[in-house]
């Protein structure tokens, strides 16, 4: 099994449902513990192992590599531009397809995860053309649900990983890759 080290964070979008607190500056650069959300993202995905980054930027970009440049985080990253922020992450995706040839963890720009997780994530082999999602059940802590992503999963049928009772449960769903061109 090939070490997954490429990683693909989304980060294109207005945050419109943050506008109120982000001071006009895009969701990924919003302050969260005296960073900003993706500097969360990139260093806990480097601690689970990832050392390549893809960011799809978009809405107000230039303020993110601007920011960018100014850090030293120890990664490799490559930037996509997505003029289409506006509609759905999975334009976003398909935008970086070019720069992805192998198998990558994908993350969202201010979704805030343990390296745990990542590091559990990347260590499940994948046949050619799967995928693998982390899921948290907890619909409690959902600040959006009708936003969120809606996952149907049958843990009889399919192994689902856990983590320690301080953390999430998160169950692993396995499905074919599904692609446009």
């Amino acid at each position: 099994m090939k070490k997954v080290n490429q990683c693909l964070i989304l980060a294109a979008g207005n945050g419109t449902r943050i506008r109120s607190v982000s001071a006009g500056l895009p969701k990924p650069l919003v302050d969260f513990h005296g960073k900003p959300i993706l500097e969360h993202v990139i260093r806990r995905a480097h601690r689970a192992g990832i050392d390549r980054f893809v960011i799809v930027v978009g809405y107000r970009s230039d303020l993110i590599r601007s920011w960018f440049d100014g850090r030293s985080l120890g990664v490799s990253v490559t930037w996509v531009e997505n003029p289409d922020y506006h509609k759905s992450n999975g334009i976003s995706a398909l935008k970086a397809r070019n720069e992805i040839h192998e198998n990558f963890l994908l993350l969202m720009a201010d979704h805030i995860f343990e390296p745990e997780t990542a590091r559990a994530l990347l260590k499940q082999p994948l046949a050619p053309g799967e995928v693998i999602l982390a899921v948290d059940p907890n619909i409690g802590r959902i600040f959006d649900l009708d936003d969120a992503t809606k996952v149907r999963r049958d843990c009889a049928a399919q192994p689902c990983l856990t983590g320690s009772s301080r953390r999430p449960r998160m169950e692993t769903v396995r499905s074919p890759t599904v692609c446009g061109s």
